[in-house]
């Protein structure tokens, strides 16, 4: 865990209070599920590296986000742009490998962290519930998913409470774009209907 501890100062320095405490927040949900799902230590070791890492570009504007694609030479899709909120995701995982130099299970579960993705790994899907449902977390819709999963649906075997809470929180999701009159990326809906058909 020294490692990670590291990671955490370096981490530190790049986010303000608020986003830090989430990305802790986050860290801890994280470790919670790898030890309910019985990862490895060092899957679970990786899984904490994502968390921390998820955020890493958060903070920027839509502007700098799109200027650092450029940079790192990513295409950004018209999608990708009317979805703002979802840019920190590609930025993020680049930038992950970039600069932390992190392996492909972290930097493919960051990507798809808001969008999901179809045919998600448990890795991704972990990293993405945590951020979902972490305690800091106080919107209607997260406090009903973390209830979801550890209340409402611990009689179910494992992977199909999984797949059930994260198909609750895609609902969520679209249906929250649809009332504000916001767009879908459409990511998010193939994310949604792949583990809708294949669950």
């Amino acid at each position: 865990m020294n490692d990670l501890t590291a990671l955490e100062e370096r981490i530190a320095k790049r986010l303000d209070s608020f986003r830090f405490a989430h990305t802790l927040s986050v860290r801890d949900e994280c470790l919670q599920l790898a030890e309910l799902f019985e990862l490895s230590e060092r899957d679970t070791t990786l899984l904490a590296e994502a968390a921390l890492l998820h955020d890493s570009t958060k903070a920027l504007q839509i502007a700098e986000q799109a200027t650092l694609a450029q940079i790192l030479g990513i295409e950004l899709t018209q999608d990708d742009l009317d979805s703002p909120a979802t840019l920190h995701a590609i930025t993020g995982a680049a930038m992950a490998r970039v600069d932390f130099d992190a392996p492909v299970a972290v930097t493919a579960a960051i990507a798809c962290h808001t969008t999901g993705k179809e045919n998600m790994t448990l890795f991704d899907k972990l990293l993405f519930l945590a951020d979902y449902i972490e305690p800091t977390r106080k919107f209607e819709d997260c406090i009903r998913v973390r209830r979801y999963f550890y209340e409402e649906s611990v009689d179910q075997p494992l992977e199909k409470r999984l797949n059930a809470t994260l198909l609750l929180a895609f609902d969520l999701t679209i249906a929250g774009l649809i009332e504000e009159g916001r767009p879908i990326h459409p990511q998010t809906i193939k994310s949604r209907n792949f583990l809708l058909k294949n669950s």
